[in-house]
């Protein structure tokens, strides 16, 4: 079996042909300044590489030389010059030595059921001080990242999040319906086969020699990426020693980073054709961005119409990605997505132009499901047992779309604003229509947007839309006798010299308000410094989900019985099931009758013939009633015409003073007649 992996493993990080037809990086840009390169290329300092060396994981696994991180950080002192050294010996262009670069690979299942090796993920364990080269030339390149990378791509870079990624292909998706004029909507989930480990090191050198980095640059990736040795790992045991001719190492720290810098070709390739007159795109609102394609590492998702030709110069593009990157399309396992209308002739074109079946949706795209109609349920609330209400905790979730969507500049929010609120401002614009995660935006705004306040720095913020007085929105709160002055837009035109001018505000406010600016809130500076968004409900001014939520719940008053459920030191299950007794949440036979369910029914715990109902088994039955009477008539309580609320409420009042542990006989008394029902049923008699 070591054989026949190691065997496997080898094969798979050996490029198998030489990639050709460079056509499609030509649609990358020149974005890489001689300013940048001069930033990747500095000389290393100790600084830099113990930040590096101190912000891996001490505890993370070994690589084949058996040192953690923890060894480095607790002896960085000793060796920190040593580890300084080497990192600048690489930089200056020489080689790392094999010890270094060996590399173990520990094989983790991608499924369940395992059959063959490539259901195994290959995960690289690098030497520490490999790890630390790959984090310093990360660093140095995570601040391009955003110039770098196109708006669709979404992974590993700073700023991006990958849930709106998903908000916007499910807001794309929302419009599925909508037709072209050339046919129905297309939706193309790619789902590509073994990605890193295919990856072409040549395409990747060509794409940064295009994007304009130094070979100097290139030469430390190539380094890093190509002088590479493995062994692979069988049961703890190490097997193999080879070296690969493609792929970069899961598991490590820059190889996201290279991939989606690599991905970009596809991505702007992609984007190109909105400018050839033979593309007709996905149908969508015409005042909407133009998007064709949406990514997060190697997971991408292609928006087209069903037009012949389109289609066919999206798959020249992906042939030729495929061609120049090593890269391979699994079209088993990719998918096209349609309105469920449309014409069987039009889905068996798409097809056969494709080579992709047609899947019907939802679909799972980044752990999220994805669907075009709207999906129905219900929210539980607060009900005693100590859970968070999913309605609360979803307002809190929308009002942090609300909170990125006013406050950051995306793609995302970019899409939304042209969509939905043209030339209006979004703290104006009514529901009209839209997605369901638009309108529950607009329903969170109503609530929250007076918590969003805006520091002053450079008078950008918006004077009648933006809360930068903290009293709230000043176009809600002016009373109508004072007319919205359309001349006054941002809070710079009421700022004279650097003071506040007194009498424009005087005039197109009420003097409470004026008053107000002037004596709390100290006018803008000359300092070139965007304003800035901040939270009301938390201290430091960041949005919290935490705190949106208490502010947002509608608190349900649980009443004395949920108190004295839940009393400290009494055990959790039985605490858990009195509430579930009283929330009538158990499945007893004439709760399974509701719910659909056709059976006879007895009560197991009485002689008597009758269904078995919560009220019967635990209160009225024969055994239950004796248990009842006991502990309430010695409390001084007659039991008589008392709901089953009520005794439980009694009985935990006529206790209060015991100790916990005691402090809710009806409990233990709940608990001991389902143990008793469960012995009975097992021996198939009632009890007599």
């Amino acid at each position: 079996m070591a054989d026949e992996a190691v065997h496997y493993f080898t094969e798979q990080f050996q490029e198998d042909r030489s990639p050709c037809d460079f056509e499609i990086i030509d649609h990358v840009p020149k974005l890489v300044g001689t300013e940048q390169n001069i930033h990747l290329m500095r000389q290393a300092t100790k600084e830099e590489v113990q930040q590096a060396t101190m912000g891996l994981n001490g505890e993370s696994a070994a690589g084949p030389d058996g040192f953690t991180g923890a060894f480095f950080h607790s002896c960085w002192d000793i060796i920190g010059d040593d580890v300084l050294n080497m990192v600048k010996s690489f930089f200056n262009g020489h080689a790392l030595p094999k010890f270094v670069t060996h590399t173990n690979l520990i094989l983790l299942p991608k499924k369940k059921e395992v059959q063959t090796f490539s259901d195994l993920r290959p995960i690289s364990l690098s030497n520490f001080i490999n790890k630390v080269i790959s984090r310093v030339i990360h660093e140095r390149l995570v601040s391009l990242l955003p110039t770098l990378i196109s708006d669709e791509q979404a992974g590993f870079v700073k700023g991006r999040n990958i849930v709106e990624n998903v908000i916007l292909t499910q807001e794309i998706i929302t419009d599925i319906r909508l037709r072209t004029m050339v046919g129905p909507n297309v939706v193309i989930k790619l789902d590509m086969t073994k990605a890193y480990d295919h990856f072409s090191w040549l395409f990747l050198t060509k794409v940064l020699r295009q994007m304009g980095f130094w070979e100097t640059f290139i030469g430390l990736v190539y380094g890093i990426v190509s002088n590479n040795w493995y062994t692979v790992l069988i049961n703890g045991q190490p097997h193999g020693f080879f070296k690969s001719t493609r792929g970069v190492k899961q598991g490590d720290l820059l190889s996201p980073t290279l991939f989606i810098l690599a991905a970009k070709a596809l991505s702007r390739a992609l984007n190109d054709l909105h400018l050839n007159l033979y593309f007709c795109g996905f149908g969508m609102p015409k005042w909407s961005p133009k998007i064709n394609n949406l990514s997060y590492t190697d997971d991408t998702i292609i928006f087209s119409s069903s037009d012949a030709k389109s289609l066919q110069l999206v798959m020249e593009i992906l042939a030729a990605y495929e061609r120049a990157s090593g890269q391979q399309i699994n079209k088993s396992k990719s998918a096209v997505y349609m309105h469920d209308a449309s014409p069987q002739d039009v889905v068996n074109k798409i097809q056969r132009i494709t080579g992709i079946s047609k899947q019907e949706f939802p679909f799972i795209y980044l752990g999220c499901t994805i669907f075009y109609t709207r999906r129905k349920m219900e929210f539980s609330e607060e009900g005693g047992a100590g859970f968070r209400s999913l309605h609360d905790v979803a307002k809190a979730l929308f009002s942090k779309l609300w909170w990125n969507f006013i406050t950051k500049s995306t793609l995302w929010s970019s899409f939304m604003s042209q969509k939905y609120c043209k030339k209006l401002n979004p703290i104006v614009v009514p529901w009209r229509y839209g997605s369901h995660a638009w309108r529950k935006m607009l329903e969170c705004r109503d609530i929250v947007e007076h918590q969003i306040g805006w520091r002053t720095k450079m008078s950008s913020s918006l004077f009648w839309f933006d809360n930068w007085t903290r009293l709230g929105a000043l176009y809600f709160i002016t009373p109508p006798e004072f007319y919205i002055d359309e001349s006054v837009n941002n809070v710079s035109d009421v700022v004279d010299r650097g003071a506040w001018d007194a009498n424009k505000l005087a005039n197109i406010l009420p003097e409470e308000y004026t008053v107000h600016i002037l004596d709390n809130i100290k006018p803008p500076g000359e300092q070139q410094l965007l304003d800035k968004p901040y939270w009301c409900l938390e201290t430091g001014g960041n949005f919290a989900v935490k705190s949106a939520w208490e502010y947002l719940r509608q608190r349900n008053d649980t009443g004395e019985a949920y108190k004295k459920m839940w009393v400290k030191g009494l055990p959790f299950k039985i605490s858990f099931f009195t509430w579930k007794v009283w929330r009538v949440k158990l499945p007893l036979d004439d709760h399974l009758k509701r719910m659909g369910y056709s059976m006879p029914s007895c009560c197991w715990c009485c002689a008597q013939l009758g269904e078995e109902t919560l009220v019967h088994l635990f209160f009225t039955s024969f055994a239950a009633n004796k248990v009842w009477s006991y502990f309430l008539m010695n409390a001084g309580i007659n039991l008589e015409s008392m709901s089953m609320h009520e005794a439980i409420v009694m009985d935990a009042q006529s206790v209060s003073k015991i100790e916990a542990n005691f402090s809710s006989t009806s409990g233990y008394h709940f608990m001991g007649v389902v143990e008793e029902k469960k012995q009975l049923q097992a021996r198939g008699s009632s009890n007599d």
